[in-house]
């Protein structure tokens, strides 16, 4: 969860690796028995602490997931379908003469964007809530469309039209919050490489 790391099988965060795996040895003729080792115990602290320690060790040797890996739009929404090619193809859709290196070049960039991975982590987040039954689609959507609207007033959106935060037929509204974000993230493309 620390590294919000994606689930390949869901639009959750992954619960766990498959990979990372975990031998116990005891010594039954051990004269010294401990019965809990729970994190209450420091024992049990220490075994977790030493197991966290090692799954992100391990995560960030196998497959380089790393904070600063992490720190990026698709790592932390691809679940989502928030991606750099997504944000491209949304991007071609609405403005055809623009070129696709140029925005892909352009995209490397706008992905580490902290002020942007903020706002989008943000918004998942405040989907995954409303997929929980935590949020009401009127206060998720509310808090997402406001969040959304900052980002167009800041980034001088106005050649788009934005989508009303309403459910379309057979999709829940936290589906029409993520293809906004992918709108309004191909218009913030849009104006990074016009100026």
């Amino acid at each position: 969860q620390e590294l919000m790391a994606n689930s390949r099988y869901s639009e959750d965060l992954a619960t766990g690796s498959g990979t990372d795996s975990m031998i116990a040895v005891c010594n039954r003729a051990s004269e010294m028995v401990l019965y809990n080792s729970g994190k209450h115990v420091l024992m049990g602290e220490m075994i977790g602490q030493t197991v966290k320690e090692s799954v992100k060790e391990a995560l960030a040797k196998q497959t380089a997931m790393t904070p600063l890996r992490q720190a990026s739009i698709e790592w932390q929404t691809k679940r989502y379908e928030i991606t750099k090619e997504a944000i491209i193809a949304r991007c071609l859709e609405l403005y055809p003469s623009l070129q696709k290196e140029a925005l892909e070049e352009k995209m490397i960039q706008m992905d580490r964007d902290q002020n942007l991975l903020a706002t989008v982590a943000a918004i998942a987040h405040l989907c995954d809530q409303n997929r929980w039954g935590i949020l009401s689609d009127a206060s998720m959507s509310h808090t997402a469309g406001s969040m959304l609207d900052s980002l167009f007033a800041e980034n001088k959106i106005t050649d788009i039209k934005r989508m009303d935060y309403t459910s379309v037929a057979d999709e829940p509204i936290y589906r029409t919050v993520l293809s906004q974000t992918i709108l309004t993230l191909a218009g913030i493309l849009k104006q990074r490489i016009t100026t």
